[in-house]
């Protein structure tokens, strides 16, 4: 189980790393790539969560198939991650609270838990991760960071994942 956490906060308008693109466009483009790498032999479930000043449960845990698939990136048409538009306050902490009402009761017959967070780290509104990440209990959170050193909080970033078994 994956639900991918994604930043559409107004600070993701800002310029990305080494392109032209903003930080949100490549937030996107690296969600999308890891759609597109998820196997559909096998019982995977992948969800998606935005946030800005309120957290989005946008797309429930789905199998993960051709049409989940096609539902967050598409084709024929472009998916639900290509759609997304950035604006507003961070509420990081409010993002992972609603990724954990993703998952399942834990036991032994459910499949491990994870978050796969996207932002620049810039938090400004409640619920912060200080309040949230507690809501994640035993998932792992990775976390990949978008923008320059001076626009993104790396040592933010790296605790919250270290703190949950993750990588930043």
């Amino acid at each position: 189980l994956v639900v991918l956490v994604l930043d559409r906060s107004g600070s993701m308008t800002l310029p990305g790393f080494g392109t032209s693109e903003t930080k949100l466009d490549q937030a996107k483009r690296a969600a999308e790539l890891f759609v597109s790498l998820l196997r559909t032999d096998k019982t995977h479930r992948v969800g998606l969560v935005t946030f800005s000043t309120i957290a989005s449960p946008d797309f429930p845990l789905a199998a993960v198939n051709a049409g989940t698939k096609a539902s967050l990136i598409g084709p024929p048409d472009p998916g639900l991650i290509d759609s997304i538009g950035a604006g507003g306050n961070t509420t990081i902490g409010g993002g992972l609270q609603t990724a954990s009402t993703f998952f399942p009761p834990p036991g032994p017959a459910a499949n491990s838990r994870s978050v796969l967070l996207l932002t620049d780290g810039l938090q400004n509104t409640n619920p912060t991760i200080e309040t949230g990440e507690g809501a994640l209990g035993s998932a792992v959170l990775n976390v990949i960071g978008f923008g320059t050193e001076a626009s993104l909080d790396g040592p933010r970033l790296t605790r919250l994942a270290r703190e949950h078994r993750g990588i930043y």
